[in-house]
């Protein structure tokens, strides 16, 4: 079964409205709380499918160093095996964080503003603008 790996905060936060979308989605994804002291098993990293990179995970970033939160949060998306969306925040898709991804070529990676880079996956995206 897949997961839509999100920050713990947005779970909070939007918990309630992302699961409603989810029940009704065509098939089932679970939602995956991600925290920087989280230890997935091999079968959590590989049920990764959907993941938005988030505000609240990157706080901390400065140019050329990745927050603590980020640096831990990408180097478990970029070995989920089977991972088809990430949606990132930013306006840009050229930050150095997205490459590993970009370069693999199996997902589709979003902005904030829709534009597509690689693959898209607009059944998702939709779901992700009925968030309030």
């Amino acid at each position: 079964m897949g997961s839509l790996f999100l920050s713990r905060n947005v779970v909070a936060e939007f918990g309630g409205r992302i699961a409603q979308i989810l029940a009704g989605a065509p098939r089932k994804l679970d939602i995956l709380e991600f925290a920087p002291d989280l230890k997935l098993t091999p079968e959590q990293y590989a049920g990764i499918e959907v993941t938005c990179y988030t505000r609240d995970i990157w706080e901390g970033t400065i140019k050329g160093r990745l927050s603590d939160a980020a640096m831990v949060y990408w180097s478990m998306v970029d070995i989920a095996p089977t991972l088809q969306w990430l949606q990132v925040f930013t306006a840009g898709a050229d930050q150095i964080p997205y490459e590993p991804t970009i370069k693999r070529g199996d997902a589709s990676l979003e902005n904030e503003i829709g534009q597509g880079y690689l693959r898209a996956n607009a059944g998702l995206h939709q779901s992700t603008l009925l968030l309030p």
